[in-house]
C-alpha cells in the first residue's frame, strides 16, 4: 500500500550548487536545507568559455509563457535522480532518498508537476505514470497505456504529462482529468530522442536517415523557428547529431548536446551548447565528460545544467554553472546506485 510522504517536504532547495559535490557516505535526510540569500552571478573565472555568458534568467522568451509558474528569485533547485530503488535528491547535506509513496518502488523518470508535486513513471520498463499531488493520500494514475514519460507542459494553461508512444508520437495528458491530446506525430523514418517543455513550448531532438535535428513546437503541435541551431552537416550519416535537450524554465534559452563520432560509429565526444532563443546567440559551447562518455540525460534551471554521463568506468552525475562558465562538478553517487535520469525541479516541491 502506498502511503503519504513521511518527510516534511518532498524536496528542499539547495543552499549552493557547489555543495552538491560534497562527500556523502550515507544517506542523509535533508531536514536542514535552506534557501540562499542571493543568486547574484559572480565574474567568470579563468576556466570560463571564451563566449561571454549573459544572465540566462533575465532572458525574455520570444514565446508568451505568462501562465508558467514562477519560482522565487532565490530558489536554487537540487538535483533529483531516479533509480530502481527510489528517487534521490542531492543537496548540501549529501544525498537523501525521498520518503513516502515511491520510497520502495523506484522510478524510471520523475519531473515536477509545476504545482509543487511530482509526476513519475514507476520502475520496471514502461510502468504506470502517476501524479503525486502533495499532500494527496494516494497518487493518481495518469497513463497506463505503455507510454514513456518525457516532461510536463501545458494544455490550455493546465499542467499535462508529455508521453512518448511508438518512438515518434507525443501525446499530452492533462493531469486534472486525464484528457489526452495529440501534440505531434513524426514521419515513419523519424524517431524522438529527447524532449523538454517550458509551458506551451517544446524542444524536441530527433534522429532520421540523415542524422536528425532539433525542432521547436507550440502547444497546438505546430512547428516554430526559434533561432535554434542550423541543420547539422551529418559527417556520419544515420547517427544522431544531437543527443539531449533542455529548455530554461522561462523558455528563453535552450541547452543541447552535439555528438562527434569515429568513422566506425563509436561516440568520441559530446559538446554542450547553450543558446539564447531571443537572439540565437550561443553563449556557452564546451566539451563535457570524457572521451567515449555518453551523455544520456540533462536538465537546465536557467543558470545550471545537470547531466548524466555513462562510461566504461561507470556512471556519474555532473553539474555545470553556465553563467559562471565553470567546469563540471561531479556529484557523489556512492549512496545512490544505478541512476536512470536526472532533473531539476522548476518550483519548490510542496509540503507533504
Amino acid at each position: 500500500m502506498m502511503t503519504r510522504p513521511r518527510s516534511a517536504r518532498f524536496v528542499i532547495a539547495v543552499a549552493s550548487a557547489a555543495l552538491l559535490a560534497a562527500s556523502c557516505a550515507e544517506i542523509v535526510e535533508p531536514e536542514g536545507f535552506t534557501l540562499p540569500t542571493s543568486t547574484t552571478v559572480a565574474d567568470a573565472d579563468s576556466g570560463a568559455s571564451s563566449v561571454e555568458a549573459p544572465a540566462v534568467t533575465s532572458t525574455t522568451s520570444p514565446i508568451a509563457n505568462d501562465f508558467v509558474p514562477r519560482a522565487d528569485e532565490d530558489f536554487v533547485p537540487e538535483v533529483l535522480m531516479t533509480t530502481p530503488d527510489g528517487i534521490f535528491s542531492a543537496g548540501p547535506l549529501g544525498v537523501a532518498v525521498l520518503e513516502g509513496v515511491l520510497a520502495d518502488h523506484g522510478a524510471t523518470r520523475v519531473v515536477d508537476d509545476l504545482l509543487g508535486g511530482l509526476v513519475a513513471q514507476q520502475a520496471g520498463g514502461l510502468g504506470e505514470i502517476i501524479w503525486l499531488e502533495a499532500p494527496a493520500e494516494e497518487p493518481k494514475v495518469v497513463d497506463d497505456e505503455g507510454g514513456r514519460l518525457l516532461d510536463v507542459g501545458y494544455i490550455d494553461g493546465s499542467p499535462s504529462a508529455l508521453v512518448l508512444l511508438e518512438g515518434n508520437r507525443i501525446d499530452q495528458i492533462r493531469l486534472a482529468d486525464n484528457v489526452r491530446t495529440p501534440l505531434v506525430e513524426l514521419d515513419d523514418d523519424e524517431e524522438i530522442l529527447s524532449l523538454s517543455a517550458s509551458g506551451g513550448l517544446h524542444a524536441v531532438v530527433l534522429t532520421d536517415e540523415r542524422c536528425g535535428e532539433l525542432r521547436f513546437y507550440l502547444a497546438d503541435g505546430s512547428m516554430v523557428d526559434l533561432n535554434g541551431p542550423a541543420q547539422p552537416e551529418c559527417p556520419v550519416p544515420r547517427l544522431p547529431a544531437f543527443g539531449a535537450v533542455a529548455l530554461s524554465p522561462d523558455g528563453g534559452a535552450v541547452v543541447y548536446t552535439t555528438i562527434d563520432y569515429r568513422e566506425d560509429g563509436l561516440e568520441v565526444s559530446t559538446d554542450l551548447v547553450a543558446r539564447d532563443l531571443s537572439t540565437g546567440s550561443v553563449y556557452y559551447a564546451r566539451r563535457i565528460g570524457n572521451e567515449g562518455d555518453r551523455i544520456t540525460d540533462i536538465s537546465f534551471d536557467g543558470d545550471r545544467v545537470v547531466f548524466l554521463r555513462l562510461s566504461a568506468d561507470g556512471e556519474a552525475v555532473s553539474l555545470l554553472e553556465l553563467a559562471r562558465g565553470r567546469t563540471e562538478t561531479p556529484v557523489d553517487l556512492s549512496a545512490v546506485g544505478l541512476v536512470g535520469t536526472v532533473s531539476f525541479p522548476r518550483l519548490p516541491l510542496a509540503e507533504g
